[in-house]
């Protein structure tokens, strides 16, 4: 068994004990020489989970994480969402299809020539997500997500959480509607999806929380179909009425070792944690922490690679101009426990949206001042393993303000909504072990690294 220990940034050295390859890392930081050690795993095994790797959003930006390295994309994308899209490649990172959760386009950017609109909402924080049908490399699950609308009596509509099943052998290959669309599955519910591969390797739960009550619902999609849910009682209870709409705003996300569900509960000013237990589908120990600072409420939220850390953005949710208080971002760091978070940046006059975890190991963060105005470039916490400052935000190889350039296209509230197993990487691969051989190494986060030896 190979594993990685990692001290830093910056020098690795290779000692080989007993059979364990150490690397031992160290190097640039952004504040101080504070260690620390962290065990990750490491492979030999080639990379084929390519499902990520192309991301669409906001106002027809894209980036394309194929070679190992990001890349703003410039496609005649033709769709723009107000928050979060969905995307989907197959494993050798050939796009497959994306969606703003009512059309979808295929990998021609065309729409998909004979399915009708689907029944998610462009103003939900999370309106849609695509899991790979079980077994079945040409059918995808398209969740979606339609708005509360309230009234002022407090009576509201939704069509709550709906899928439809994309076929690829239709279209030419490129994909079209089947027969199972727009499917209710549970309503009401809040603004919160998320999926996770399931313990066995094969399956996915797709996750979301109730509105109304503490539940969270959580559907297992197999080979033979989709099944549950699993209903869970954890937590703080997210309900409300026509004033008290917030409550449902904000993301969720899995950890991408499936052990973790974290949430973000706009209108209540809080972030929620639990354990999940990724073989029975349930969520249970519910842990929240209340930010008390006038004027933002959390709204975005990821972790980080390993899933030791927890990342939450906090944003001006009200008015129309540039926001008056400063958006923010905040670290736990989970190897304490569910702890007072760490301040990591504070930023006048923009808002800080959505977070996603990318497969280069790095997080990605949308930023807009708001939906007229928006920012040509997304932030980025380079080395969200490490804890505090030195995660490294908008900090590269010393330069302050490196933010990540969508060449001309716009990001807004937030970026594609992924099932988070996608995200759960090696710190580094190696191939050729043979006696005799050149054995090759490749980490897979390089920023702020100075050298390796």
């Amino acid at each position: 068994m190979f594993k990685l220990r990692f001290y830093g940034i910056g020098v690795i050295s290779l000692t080989r004990v007993t059979g364990i390859i150490f690397l031992l890392i160290t190097g640039l930081w952004s504040l101080g020489q504070k260690q620390m050690e962290t065990i990750y795993p490491v492979t030999n095994c080639p990379r084929s989970e390519k499902q990520a790797d192309i991301w669409y959003f906001g106002a027809q930006a894209g980036i394309d994480f194929r070679s190992g390295t990001a890349v703003p994309l410039t496609d005649p994308i033709q769709m723009t969402v107000f928050k979060s899209s969905a995307v989907i490649s197959d494993s050798n990172g050939v796009l497959q299809f994306y969606t703003n959760a009512k059309d979808i386009w295929d990998r021609t950017f065309n729409k998909l020539p004979y399915a009708p609109s689907m029944s998610g909402d462009l103003g939900v924080t999370s309106p849609s997500i695509i899991v790979p049908k079980p077994g079945d490399s040409n059918s995808y699950y398209v969740f979606n997500i339609d708005v509360m609308t309230y009234h002022p009596d407090n009576s509201y509509q939704t069509r709550g959480l709906t899928y439809c099943v994309v076929d690829m052998n239709r279209n030419s290959g490129n994909g079209d509607g089947t027969n199972t669309w727009n499917i209710s599955l549970a309503s009401p519910v809040t603004q919160k999806l998320t999926a996770v591969r399931h313990s066995n390797g094969k399956d996915y739960w797709i996750l979301v929380h109730a509105w109304g009550s503490d539940e969270y619902y959580a559907y297992l999609l197999q080979e033979s179909g989709l099944s549950g849910p699993v209903v869970s009682h954890t937590g703080t209870p997210q309900s409300g009425g026509f004033t008290t709409q917030s409550y449902a705003y904000g993301y969720m996300v899995a950890s991408p070792d499936g052990t973790k569900v974290a949430s973000a509960i706009s209108g209540l000013n809080l972030v929620e944690i639990c354990d999940f237990d990724a073989s029975s589908g349930s969520v249970s120990n519910g842990q929240d922490y209340t930010y008390a600072i006038p004027g933002i409420s959390p709204y975005g939220i990821a972790f980080s690679s390993d899933s030791k850390m927890l990342y939450t953005s906090l944003l001006m949710l009200t008015g129309n101009g540039p926001p008056s208080v400063p958006s923010r971002v905040y670290q736990f760091d989970l190897h304490a426990g569910f702890l007072a978070p760490v301040l990591i940046d504070s930023m006048p006059g923009i808002r800080i949206g959505g977070m996603e975890l990318a497969t280069d190991g790095r997080i990605y963060v949308s930023r807009t001042v708001n939906l007229l105005t928006k920012k040509d470039s997304i932030d980025v916490i380079f080395n969200p393993t490490r804890p505090g400052l030195d995660c490294n935000y908008n900090l590269l190889n010393n330069a302050p303000g490196s933010r990540f350039s969508l060449a001309g296209r716009f990001s807004t509230y937030g970026l594609p909504n992924f099932m988070q197993s996608y995200f759960q990487r090696p710190a580094f691969t190696y191939d050729s072990v043979c006696k005799g051989d050149v054995t090759r190494f490749n980490i897979i986060n390089k920023a702020n690294i100075d050298s390796v030896n």
